[in-house]
């Protein structure tokens, strides 16, 4: 991003839109490798076959669009529950945090 903000700032809006979107393109591949590997350490440690299926996996997915939901929408589905379930409060927040993901 910091390249593209640079490549902004000279004026070359063309280059910079194409920098952006790979910025975005990597992090949504570095978070969903990451969530798929903290879900499965809860059970046991990840594999290089784990990783080798969560990278075909991602190859699979074709749209930014479905690139986002298959990040985001497991995670907002899980802090949704926990929220509808009444364990939601302030002062546990902190040590619940780590519930919300399993």
């Amino acid at each position: 991003m910091h390249r593209a903000a640079t490549e902004l700032a000279g004026g070359d809006s063309t280059l910079t839109i194409v920098l952006a979107a790979m910025a975005v393109e990597s992090q949504l591949a570095y978070l969903f490798m990451k969530w798929n590997r903290v879900d499965l350490t809860l059970q046991r440690n990840p594999t290089d076959a784990d990783e080798e299926e969560w990278e075909e996996r991602w190859r699979d997915i074709r749209s930014v669009a479905a690139r986002f939901d298959k990040v985001f929408k497991p995670a907002y589905r899980k802090v949704l529950r926990f929220i509808s379930v009444g364990e939601w409060r302030p002062s546990k927040a902190r040590a619940n945090t780590i519930s919300v993901f399993r």
